[in-house]
């Protein structure tokens, strides 16, 4: 357990920002930040917990105008990214800020008549992020997503909850 929380800890960069790979978008920041800093608030050691505070410290403080996260900084919000933001403050105690009403708020507009989420709630910002002319589908982003909705329907404190279960289910 020490090790991991070791070789974790130290893949953050200088401001404590954990990145993914490079993709057409860029670097992932926020998402894989929120996403390792949920699995480290799940664990019971104080460097662990230390770098889970971190990571929301970092991320409630990243775009504070947007309602959500995104891939990175770049990218609009997006519901998965945002979803792993939420399971980082439930899982350091962080339930009631501004910045968590927000992004419940954000997801509730992901949810769809199946009980489903999507990744974005609309095309037009990743339309003019990707810089795609309108004969180019966003389809797939809009669908119901069960990999989001399993993050979902995992979060104690979302509205949508027994919406996304009965999906999966």
């Amino acid at each position: 357990k020490h090790r991991s929380i070791e070789f974790l800890t130290g893949l953050r960069d200088q401001y404590g920002w954990w990145r993914d790979f490079n993709t057409l978008a860029g670097t992932s920041d926020e998402w894989v930040t929120a996403y390792v800093g949920s699995m480290l608030a799940r664990v019971n050691d104080c460097r662990a917990q230390d770098a889970a505070h971190r990571a929301w410290y970092l991320l409630s403080r990243r775009r504070p105008w947007l309602a959500g996260w995104g891939y990175n900084k770049y990218v609009p919000p997006d519901a998965d990214s945002t979803l792993w933001a939420l399971h980082l403050a439930q899982g350091i105690g962080v339930r009631s800020s501004w910045r968590v009403r927000r992004a419940e708020r954000f997801l509730r507009q992901a949810v769809r008549a199946d009980g489903a989420l999507t990744t974005y709630i609309e095309d037009g910002p990743i339309r003019l992020f990707t810089k795609l002319h309108r004969g180019i589908s966003f389809a797939g982003w809009w669908g119901s997503h069960t990999c989001v909705t399993g993050a979902a329907a995992a979060l104690c404190q979302f509205a949508g909850r027994d919406h996304a279960l009965g999906h999966i289910r």
